[in-house]
């Protein structure tokens, strides 16, 4: 029989399929499994002094009803009750804030130099919360947004500054 004949060839391609399936000296044990697929781990925030920040636009969208004002400038992970999103897009547009939010996972002491920050300005919240892209922070104000992958005080400080004077319109503390 020719080696190149269809049936040969079919047994042939046959056989070494059924050794690539089963493997070659197998010691009767289950094939090993691929890892399981698992969500990639999220970025380290980026050391202090080594924090790489970038703006772009951006245009709150106030309701003009169903906000409260946040009754602090501060909140940790888990604390309850948070703001709402109706809440912050009042005070971007309504109240010249800053508008801060910083993963959850932020460590202590990332955390507590958001705390100090929140402290040193006018009309400013900070919050944890998703993040574009999970960076570590991301800032705003009525027109700007700052995404930086790190707690870098002297930058927030900077990107508020620029929102000019902080005015607000007449209103309650209610909408």
């Amino acid at each position: 029989m020719n080696l190149r004949s269809p049936r040969r060839l079919t047994l042939v391609v046959a056989a070494t399929a059924l050794l690539a399936l089963v493997g070659c000296g197998d010691d009767g044990g289950s094939s090993p499994q691929p890892p399981a697929a698992s969500a990639a781990p999220l970025p380290t925030f980026a050391p202090t002094g080594q924090v790489a920040c970038s703006e772009e636009a951006y245009t709150a969208t106030p309701k003009d009803s169903g906000w409260t004002h946040p009754s602090q400038n501060f909140y940790e992970p888990g604390q309850k009750p948070m703001p709402s999103e109706a809440d912050l897009q009042h005070l971007l547009a309504a109240d010249s804030a800053v508008v801060v939010r910083y993963r959850s996972d932020a460590p202590a002491e990332r955390r507590e130099a958001l705390r100090t920050f929140a402290a040193s300005l006018p009309a400013i919240v900070v919050l944890p919360g998703a993040t574009r892209d999970d960076v570590a922070v991301e800032a705003f104000t009525s027109n700007r947004r700052l995404l930086c992958d790190g707690v870098d005080a002297p930058q927030l400080t900077t990107f508020a500054d620029r929102r000019g004077a902080i005015s607000s319109t007449p209103h309650d503390g209610l909408g």
